[in-house]
């Protein structure tokens, strides 16, 4: 077992511990309170294990806040999560944080709550191991990403444009996905016409476009 391994196993109560505590907090997209106390729970987590943390106040949804480490080396690797969850206040009074045998259970303990400590922790395992060899290990927590995100895609550039590396911890199937779906937004203005006046001369504005 390599002392990366060793460390993990050795943090892994701890882990759980966390795991249980996050989970049991009601953090709904909509609900600021509730994913303002996770934002904090992880914020200071990330603090005591010797990071960097920037917070984004926010108004209308869950503060945010972006962790960084610096290394000796080059390389800028950047982790993406977020601290909100779909479940409702009250999730958590009815469906609290439970373990079976290997299996634990409760509002957001995969997507994404067991995610965002799993990536803290791996990172203070190697930092423990003495790696210094890159620039900046950072990682954005958004606070809407249930939702599609509306605030926080103005500021993804801001931490991932540059970057040699990207990380998302959402869940996947137990493995890591390095190409998977996604979306994006175009804002179009035009001067048009509508298609009915010459159907025949008229011109298709997605053809054109896309």
């Amino acid at each position: 077992m390599s002392d990366f391994q060793k460390i993990l196993s050795a943090d892994l109560p701890r882990y759980l511990q966390d795991l249980q505590s996050l989970v049991n907090i009601d953090c709904e997209t909509r609900s600021k309170p509730g994913v303002d106390r996770a934002a904090a729970y992880l914020r200071e987590r990330f603090r005591e294990f010797g990071a960097q943390v920037q917070e984004f106040p926010q108004e209308k949804y869950g503060d945010m806040f972006y962790a960084r480490w610096q290394g000796k080396g080059k390389s800028r690797i950047v982790l993406l999560g977020h601290s909100d969850t779909v479940y409702p206040d009250g999730t958590v009074a009815q469906f609290p944080f439970r373990r079976d045998g290997s299996r634990a259970y409760g509002p957001g303990v995969i997507d994404m709550k067991s995610g965002l400590l799993l990536g803290l922790y791996a990172l203070r395992a190697l930092l423990q191991t003495g790696f210094e060899n890159f620039g900046e290990i950072g990682l954005f927590c958004n606070s809407e990403e249930e939702i599609g995100s509306p605030v926080s895609h103005d500021l993804y550039p801001t931490f991932v444009r540059g970057a040699n590396a990207a990380l998302v911890l959402d869940p996947a199937r137990g493995d890591v996905s390095e190409i998977d779906r996604g979306d994006c937004g175009r804002k179009l203005e035009i001067d048009a016409t509508h298609a009915l006046i010459s159907p025949l001369r008229t011109l298709s504005a997605l053809r054109k476009n896309f």
